[in-house]
């Protein structure tokens, strides 16, 4: 049967990775088992969600396998010097664009609270304002670079913000969830996120949003040794041709 909203939920998510894995402006590639291990994780939660796993309240709390393994991995990448030294050569423009991905999402979000699976609260009926970080993502893409150059403070308050909206929804769907650590929404409890394929929002989408937020202030903040991060030549080139 079709599901608009699990297919929305798949569009969004691989609009993400072709983001992150397809952009030829950075010059470089990312390692293969980077992107195998990507797969590797979809697949897993496709099959844990299409089974049920995250329905039963065995302990620990299963909801936290969905978030907190990339977690883990995304601060090792920031943490390890030779992976962080890497990430500082993507091109910022990009995970500027990313982030138009969460209109979408919070749209899906509407959807499900529609069916009752999910509180009001994490919504934009709600206390959940996500989707100003979408909506404004196509603007700052444009107004947050100049002569192919970014412009900082634009840049590092942009992102700073759209951390801060992130963890509030995050926030409010993991108090949400029917588990020991629930505190929130008892009467509609955050339980649509347990199948397929909305397992990908917390295992995939909620991290590489906020990965690409964390990798573009690792660029953007002032550094002792160079006052402006380095843009590779491809991405000040197209720049170059839109932006004045």
């Amino acid at each position: 049967m079709f599901d608009p909203l699990a297919v929305g939920l798949a569009l969004c998510t691989a609009f993400v990775a072709a983001v992150l894995f397809l952009n030829p402006g950075s010059g470089r590639r990312w390692p293969w088992w980077v992107a195998g291990g990507v797969v590797l994780w979809l697949a897993v939660q496709a099959i844990l969600g299409w089974t049920g796993f995250y329905h039963t309240d065995a302990p620990p709390p299963r909801p936290m396998l969905l978030l907190f393994p990339p977690l883990v991995v995304i601060a090792g990448a920031l943490l390890i010097p030779r992976s962080r030294e890497w990430l500082k050569g993507l091109p910022l423009r990009p995970l500027v664009w990313i982030h138009a991905v969460r209109v979408a999402v919070e749209l899906v979000l509407w959807g499900a609270a529609e069916r009752g699976v999910i509180p009001r609260a994490m919504t934009f009926e709600g206390t959940n304002f996500d989707i100003l970080t979408g909506l404004t993502a196509p603007v700052i893409a444009v107004v947050g670079f100049q002569n192919g150059q970014p412009r900082r403070w634009v840049l590092i308050a942009w992102h700073l913000t759209g951390i801060g909206l992130l963890a509030n929804v995050v926030t409010t769907a993991v108090l949400s969830m029917p588990t020991p650590f629930q505190r929130l929404n008892f009467d509609r409890p955050c339980v649509g996120v347990f199948d397929f394929p909305f397992t990908w929002l917390p295992a995939f989408v909620v991290p590489a949003v906020l990965f690409a937020h964390l990798v573009s202030l690792t660029q953007l903040f002032p550094r002792k040794n160079t006052d402006r991060p380095t843009v590779p030549a491809a991405e000040v080139a197209v720049a170059g041709g839109s932006v004045g």
